[in-house]
């Protein structure tokens, strides 16, 4: 019995050996196991994020390499060199050019012009009642005045009681008065109307007016 026991004693020391071995062996290749995953799984995201990285990076690279052919930038190996923009003097000539449109002036405006002087000489006057006319020696450029009153040498430029009628044409040789102050004499003359006053006056009549 005692040497069983001790044959069974020592088995069991190796036996518990053997379990505490073996269970350090499991807990390690568990350990091991798990780190071998935890570090497969970093590896494995950080493929990942350097894929997305480098998609995006491509991306880029195709968006401007088509925005470069959509508009190409032509850089010339040689730069043009840069205009000067100083103001410089420039020599000018006084030259026309034969397209050029030439400018004729307006011809003047012909004005009729009257002799200043006048050429009536004489106007002899005659008539009876309201009907008058005269005979002119020249030429009463500015018509006549035909002036009457009731007082003798009526005038034009009119004195007070004074009347008068114009007649601008020259070639006239008539004219109708009529009383202005009541029936009775009047007197009558013709004058030239020179623009401003008379030249020229006729004889003076005196006619009855109704």
């Amino acid at each position: 019995m005692s040497t069983l026991s001790k044959i069974f004693s020592q088995n069991k020391k190796v036996a518990i050996a053997t379990v505490v071995v073996t269970m350090a062996l499991v807990t390690g290749g568990v350990a091991l196991a798990c780190k071998n995953y935890f570090d497969d799984q970093a590896k494995i995201k950080a493929e990942k994020l350097a894929r997305q990285e480098q998609q995006k990076k491509d991306t880029k690279e195709s968006v401007k390499k088509a925005n470069t052919q959509a508009n190409p930038e032509v850089k010339p190996e040689n730069p043009a060199p840069v205009a000067d923009t100083t103001t410089k003097p420039v020599a000018t000539t006084n030259t026309t050019s034969n397209t050029s449109t030439k400018y004729s002036a307006p011809a003047p405006i012909k004005k009729k012009t009257e002799p200043v002087s006048s050429t009536v000489s004489a106007i002899s006057l005659n008539g009876s009642g309201v009907l008058v006319n005269w005979l002119t020696t020249g030429t009463a450029y500015k018509g006549f005045k035909v002036v009457w009153s009731k007082n003798s040498g009526p005038t034009y430029p009119t004195r007070s009681g004074d009347k008068y009628h114009y007649l601008s044409s020259p070639s006239t040789s008539s004219d109708t008065i009529y009383s202005f102050n009541g029936p009775g004499t009047y007197f009558v003359r013709v004058c030239e109307y020179l623009g401003n006053g008379c030249g020229v006056y006729s004889n003076q009549i005196s006619v009855t007016l109704p």
